[in-house]
């Protein structure tokens, strides 16, 4: 359908109607929302270049709308930037839009469903890209990252406490400038076991999944989870808790640890592995730049707690 310039400047009246917030298929009801517009005023425009408002509506892909996409079809529509906000393709969402005939507004529905799932996803990438400074209140509000605020909110009520209870965080750390040191070399050594896990496992690896109210490190094939702590130790602090909530969606979870504790850990059904055993199996696959990697992070590790302590 070819619009004349009159019936454009038409359908940008019901665009800025729309960027209000307001139902267009229900303009009655809705119009009063709006700080611009008056409905009489908008339906005479609309009838003049259209005939009537429906035929109006109808031009602007509000109804007729083909079929129903995959959910996946409609979050590629949307990317988390590099400021943790969930930010829109319009590209792919104009596209999405035009193969099924779907009008704006029930795009905007369509997206509302999503962005839970998408902020939830945004705020584990910002944790684990920052914590424990990312999460204090100063460091949010010198970045004027408003929505990571929003999020904290929305998912945890703004307790940073319940958020490092559902990660298995060490609230004291998030207290503690000095225990900087151990969050920077876990992280450090998470990363290098994701290297060793898919150096061995090729193509098999998932990387800090959501399943319910769980944050694996890892999940191979599937099924099999697994976990990077620093130490035996480390792994048991909130152990009982986190081990039984783990427990509910695997029959194989694994801790992988870098340092030997004191005394003897276990727990049923967890295998504790320490990071020195994968070392024969990277040597048969040819990765010996890894064994390599593994024997450099535990010597540095070994002196520089010896030195911090």
């Amino acid at each position: 359908m070819t619009l004349t310039e009159k019936q454009e400047r038409a359908l940008c009246v019901l665009d800025d109607l729309i960027d209000e917030g307001i139902d267009v298929t229900n303009l009655r009801q809705e119009i009063h929302l709006s700080n611009t517009y008056s409905y009489d005023a908008v339906r005479t425009r609309l009838r003049r270049a259209f005939g009537s408002v429906e035929n109006a509506l109808r031009a602007y892909g509000l109804y007729d709308q083909t079929a129903e996409p995959e959910r996946l079809e409609l979050e590629r529509c949307f990317y988390i930037d590099q400021d943790y906000r969930v930010s829109e393709n319009r590209y792919k969402s104009e596209e999405l839009k035009e193969l099924y005939g779907i009008s704006e507004i029930k795009f905007q529905q369509y997206k509302k469903g999503l962005l839970e799932n998408l902020e939830r996803e945004a705020l584990d990438i910002y944790v684990r890209d920052t914590f424990p400074y990312g999460l204090k209140r100063d460091y949010i509000h010198k970045h004027k990252l408003w929505h990571v605020e929003k999020y904290l909110r929305n998912f945890y009520g703004h307790s940073v406490r319940k958020l490092c209870e559902e990660w298995d965080f060490s609230y004291e750390l998030f207290n503690d400038s000095y225990s900087s040191f151990y969050i920077t070399q876990g992280h450090k050594f998470e990363d290098l076991v994701g290297e060793v896990l898919d150096a061995i496992y090729p193509g098999r690896v998932e990387s800090q999944r959501r399943i319910e109210n769980c944050i694996p490190d890892f999940i191979v094939n599937g099924t099999h989870w697994i976990d990077a702590k620093l130490s035996e130790k480390t792994a048991f602090n909130r152990a009982s808790k986190t081990f039984s909530k783990y427990l509910k969606h695997t029959e194989d979870l694994t801790i992988i640890y870098a340092r030997k504790s004191d005394g003897v850990y276990s727990f049923p059904n967890v295998t504790l592995v320490h990071i020195s055993r994968y070392i024969p199996e990277l040597i048969k696959i040819h990765r010996s730049d890894l064994v390599e990697k593994i024997n450099a992070f535990l010597s540095n590790l070994k002196i520089t707690i010896e030195n911090v302590s």
